[in-house]
């Protein structure tokens, strides 16, 4: 594979899986659906917008054309990466908890009130699922990030849950080459986020500025993250390592309702096979 398939591979995968979803403010709600932290103090975001939703999970941003010479990476000369570790709580949640966080907060028929309530409920349950951004501090993550304005699939933290899941199985030592590659995926979205994030950010609701920031994002692989991006190639099939492909799927539906469990159900019995959950994730 050339480089600049490899390239845009990796913006396809950090973009559309790991950068999606931003989520409009509502300033005074009392328990929100995404806590955001800005100027020392939190406020509180509504539920998130139906629109630019489904613009980002179809993988193409939305309508709006991005102006490219609206924002460029900054500079990562300095940027050194912090890994976060995968935050796992296998009893926050159950089976029904997990579907029923997706339909109030992020399904189609989510409402900034259903949301409200699960997350006053279910603490526990809405900790484990979503985690604060802390770029520069190895605080664990769980299956989803919150930056604010948007949240990201943790890519990186999947990885290394379903290889060490893997080995605790067949009674082998985690794969090291796997748990590299995670921490690989982990880097680059960090330097990703460091030379885009404050350049280019994106605006509550606003599926072009999601837009803008991806197209940054992409520019930052091909310049100031390269080396990070060229490490990401061990997400490729053919690289041997074997990352599990749940956690590369681009649909991010699929990566909920594959990944979130890993962090928040108790794991199946052995030979069990993997949990499931009658969630409605596919509206």
């Amino acid at each position: 594979m050339s480089s600049r398939d490899l390239t845009s591979r990796l913006a396809r995968l950090l973009s559309r899986v790991s950068l999606l979803l931003p989520l409009p403010l509502a300033v005074g709600v009392a328990c929100a659906p995404v806590t955001v932290t800005g100027a020392g103090a939190s406020v509180d975001a509504g539920a998130l917008d139906a629109a630019v939703v489904d613009a980002a999970t179809s993988g193409d941003g939305g309508s709006a054309e991005p102006d490219g010479s609206a924002c460029v990476p900054g500079d990562v000369a300095t940027f050194q990466p912090v890994y976060h570790p995968p935050a796992v709580q296998p009893q926050a949640c159950t089976p029904e908890l997990v579907g029923l966080f997706f339909t109030a907060c992020l399904g189609a028929s989510r409402t900034t009130d259903a949301c409200n309530d699960f997350r006053k409920d279910n603490p526990e349950c809405s900790a484990c699922i979503l985690t604060p951004e802390a770029p520069a501090s190895p605080t664990p993550y769980g299956p989803l990030i919150d930056h604010g304005a948007f949240v990201t699939a943790n890519v990186a933290g999947c990885i290394e849950v379903e290889v060490e899941s893997a080995a605790a199985s067949d009674g082998g030592g985690a794969g090291s080459a796997a748990l590299v590659c995670a921490k690989a995926v982990d880097a680059l979205g960090g330097c990703q986020l460091a030379a885009c994030e404050a350049n280019c950010p994106v605006s509550a609701g606003s599926a072009a500025s999601l837009a803008q920031f991806q197209a940054c994002a992409s520019s930052a692989d091909a310049s100031g993250c390269r080396t990070f991006a060229s490490a990401v190639s061990c997400t490729q099939p053919d690289s041997g390592v074997g990352v599990p492909p749940a956690c590369l799927q681009s649909d991010f539906s699929a990566f909920y309702d594959s990944v979130v469990p890993l962090f928040c159900l108790p794991p199946p019995p052995v030979d069990a096979g993997a949990a499931s959950y009658d969630g409605p994730t596919g509206d």
